[in-house]
């Protein structure tokens, strides 16, 4: 079995036995010998723990080096380890291991040794070398794909496209607006939509009406669909702008199109056509933000589940109609309360039945307050629940209400008292370049006609002018 021992790895109390008896040694001991005979037998000064470890490597006669061209060796099993795959592997004095000629044992024998240092080095180098040609390929493929569509006219953009375009890029544009980062993006800043599945529907919008294009140089290849190159994961690509402006026939880069959006809109830029879609608008980013907040609140209980999403949306949709966002926030941490309650109730069933009694519960709960004549709770926006870029572009950057004037206000009664009069009598805000004419007002200090209207907290009219910064106050008579 054994061709020759290591004699120069002999344990000093086998030092002097001769290779026959060490195998004789070994052999009893394999055989069952108790070990306390053999020591006292052939007169080892080894302890019975230490026994074992006496006995030196030895040669297989068939397994040799590929690197050196020298025999290799293994650890003699002991008495428990015998016929496992203990000694499977085989050791070359030069460093290297590897698997016994024959062995059938599976998995990767990790060598360290310089050589297989240098083979791993040459074999990883190699396969680098191949990802990146695969890639190189496969990045030309998704660039022949993925071409610009003809661009979408920045003047035939409704208002929710317009809110939606410039939100996203607020939220999602590098600073140095080199890119479009995926939706995705951990950390990329403020949430584009209140939710996540208004968001990607958001974003879908804008990918189908061709205002976004798949920045095919950018985005990661995990991106895209490995069996179909033509098929992309939406939350997942970098984007670029496809806008033109004031008739050009190309698309403005990202650097082009940010300024000139901040521009527009710092100037009061606005279209007569978006005047009927503010309402509309509102109540959807409305409609979200309570489903975050009492999304939120169903998720604290660690009990309820949120269900009958549809149905809930058509309510809190009805709701919007008399109540702002911030009252409803009122309704929804009472109506999680009561379905929180009635899961131990006798006439529940269970965690969807009581999950499901939510939507009738806003309905009633805002009913007893209109019953009542009481003006319902206004509760403060949750920090777990912050502002959307959707509701930040819509309010503040465009239509310049005061700080969060989305979620304090009724969206109705705020429409018909502030904005409905601002807009019918031409004070949306609209700046010359814009409409093509003439306003007639200017600074009363410095006689700019570069001046902007809007309301302030007190809903007054009021004019600003972006050279001198003075602002005039318009009180109603």
């Amino acid at each position: 079995m054994v061709k020759r021992l290591f004699s120069s790895e002999r344990h000093p109390a086998i030092k002097e036995l001769p290779n026959e008896i060490v195998d004789e040694i070994y052999a009893k001991y394999i055989s069952g010998v108790e070990i306390k005979s053999l020591i006292e037998d052939y007169g080892i000064a080894v302890s019975v723990s230490q026994f074992f470890r006496i006995f030196p490597p030895a040669y297989d006669g068939a397994s040799i080096c590929r690197h050196c061209g020298q025999q290799m060796y293994f650890s003699r099993p002991s008495k428990s380890s015998l016929g496992h795959r203990y000694n499977e592997k085989r050791y070359c004095s030069c460093g290297h291991y590897e698997l016994r000629t024959g062995s059938t044992q599976r998995g990767i024998l990790n060598c360290n040794c310089s050589e297989c240092s240098k083979e791993a080095l040459a074999l990883k180098q190699e396969r680098e070398k191949e990802r990146l040609e695969a890639d190189a390929k496969r990045r030309r493929e998704l660039l022949d794909v993925y071409r610009f569509r003809k661009p979408v006219s920045f003047e035939s953009l409704s208002l929710r496209e317009v809110v939606c375009l410039l939100a996203f890029l607020s939220c999602r544009a590098t600073e140095d607006l080199s890119m479009i980062l995926p939706l995705s993006t951990v950390g990329a800043g403020s949430r584009f939509s209140a939710t996540d599945s208004h968001s990607l529907d958001l974003l879908r919008l804008l990918y189908q009406k061709g205002m976004l294009e798949v920045d095919a140089q950018h985005s990661s290849l995990d991106a895209f669909v490995s069996e179909d190159i033509g098929r992309f994961y939406l939350s997942s690509v970098h984007w670029c702008p496809n806008i033109s402006v004031g008739g050009d026939e190309t698309a403005r880069p990202l650097s082009a199109l940010w300024p000139w959006l901040m521009d527009f809109f710092s100037h009061g830029g606005w279209k007569e056509t978006w005047c009927a879609e503010i309402l509309d608008l509102w109540i959807e980013l409305g409609v979200e933000e309570c489903v975050q907040y009492l999304e939120m609140r169903i998720q604290e209980t660690r009990s309820l589940q949120f269900s009958a999403e549809e149905k809930t949306r058509t309510e809190l949709r009805l709701l919007l109609q008399d109540n702002s966002v911030a009252q409803i926030y009122s309704f929804c941490f009472m109506a999680v309360k009561d379905a929180s309650a009635f899961l131990d109730h006798v006439n529940c069933k269970g965690i969807k039945h009581a999950s499901n009694t939510v939507p009738g519960s806003l309905k009633s709960i805002a009913a007893r307050y209109t019953m009542k004549g009481k003006e319902p709770s206004s509760y403060h926006r949750d920090s777990r629940c912050p502002r959307s870029a959707m509701s930040q572009t819509l309010f503040d950057t465009i239509l310049r209400l005061e700080d969060d004037a989305g979620f304090k206000f009724p969206p109705v009664a705020y429409w018909t008292e502030a904005l409905e009069p601002r807009y019918s009598n031409g004070f949306g805000g609209v700046s010359a370049d814009v409409v093509g004419g003439k306003h007639y007002l200017m600074c009363l200090e410095c006689f700019s006609p570069d001046v902007c209207l809007r309301f302030n907290s007190q809903k007054q009219i009021e004019m600003v002018c972006p050279d001198c910064g003075s602002r005039t106050t318009f009180e109603k008579r």
